[in-house]
C-alpha cells in the first residue's frame, strides 16, 4: 500500500511527501479506514475544469476530484486517483487566510475521505 504523487500538467512539489503520507494513514485509521494504493495528481485549474465536464457533468471549477478504486467487498481500504488543482487550492487559501501548505493539506485528505 502507498501513497504517490504526480503532476499532470503543472510543476508542483508537495513539501515533506512521506510526513504528509505517514499523516494521512493515521487520519485514515482515526475515521476506521486504512489506506490502500492513493495516487496524488496535481493539475492545473483549466485540466481539472475540463475533467469536471467529461466526468462528473459539472461546468465549474473545483479544487479536487477523486476516483474511488477502493474494493467494495472490503470498505476499510481507501485505494483511488485524487487529482488536485494547485491554482485553486492556491486561491482558497489568499482568500480564507490559510499558508498554501495548509491549504494543500486540507484539500489532500479531503480527497481521501
Amino acid at each position: 500500500m502507498a501513497v504517490r504523487y504526480y503532476n499532470d500538467d503543472c510543476k508542483y512539489r508537495l513539501p515533506q511527501k512521506r510526513l504528509t503520507a505517514e499523516w494521512l494513514r493515521r487520519v485514515a485509521e482515526e475515521e476506521g479506514y486504512v489506506l490502500g494504493d492513493v495516487s496524488y495528481i496535481f493539475c492545473s485549474a483549466q485540466r481539472l475544469l475540463e475533467m469536471n465536464r467529461q466526468y462528473l457533468g459539472h461546468d465549474y471549477f473545483t479544487d479536487v476530484i477523486t476516483f474511488d478504486y477502493s474494493d467494495r467487498s472490503d470498505t476499510r481500504i481507501v485505494s483511488g486517483d485524487i487529482f488536485i488543482d494547485v491554482e485553486t487550492v492556491a486561491d482558497n487559501a489568499r482568500q480564507y487566510g490559510a499558508t498554501a501548505l495548509q491549504e494543500m493539506r486540507r484539500v489532500v485528505v479531503h480527497g481521501v475521505l
